[in-house]
């Protein structure tokens, strides 16, 4: 099917606009998922396969799932 973003083929979309926000220097490991409207702080670091299901502060080392800090960058 084709949207406004694209052709999308066997995934929902939405109308709306959604946002995930990275800030600088940030690292996402392999085969993570961020939720919608979740916000990275600058200078993290997201273990693999982590999944963010909420904003993570400047510095903070999250892993899991969901993602837990576990120590400061």
């Amino acid at each position: 099917r084709h949207t406004r973003y694209g052709t999308v083929t066997g995934v929902q979309t939405c109308a709306l606009p959604i946002y995930v926000k990275l800030g600088e220097g940030s690292l996402i490991g392999a085969g993570s998922v961020v939720l919608p409207e979740v916000e990275i702080g600058k200078w993290c670091v997201v273990g693999a396969g982590s999944v963010v299901t909420e904003s993570i502060p400047d510095h903070a080392v999250v892993v899991g799932s969901p993602a837990k800090k576990k120590g400061l960058n």
